[in-house]
């Protein structure tokens, strides 16, 4: 057995990794997960949150919202200022992406 498994092993079977995102509009983000499920996560109630972290205040700017990316190496979206998500919290909060054929559903290719 491997001493240092890649990354991808790590969280082998965990369905909620995050796969790919795009910025969907209106504080909506759309995750592709590893167990093939898409899904619309409405972020816009918790960035407003009256109790949010600073980290989450830029993100109130729909412009800067929506430059959304998913990290790789964190395996989760994020943006410039560091702020992020977590994967398990995205899988739970989505909305399964009923639209849009099978190629509609598969992730970005790097």
């Amino acid at each position: 057995m491997d001493s240092n498994p890649k990354k991808s092993d790590h969280f082998n079977g965990l369905h909620w990794v995050v796969e790919d995102a795009v910025y969907a509009g209106e504080y909506k983000v759309k995750v592709w997960f590893r167990d093939g499920s898409v899904k619309i996560v409405d972020l816009k109630e918790p960035v407003f949150k009256e109790r949010t972290g600073d980290v989450f205040v830029p993100l109130q700017d729909e412009q800067f919202f929506s430059r959304v990316r998913f990290d790789e190496e964190l395996g989760t979206i994020t943006w410039s200022n560091g702020a992020d998500f977590a994967p398990e919290f995205l899988y739970e909060a989505g909305i399964d992406d009923g639209e849009g054929d099978a190629e509609e559903k598969q992730p970005r290719k790097a």
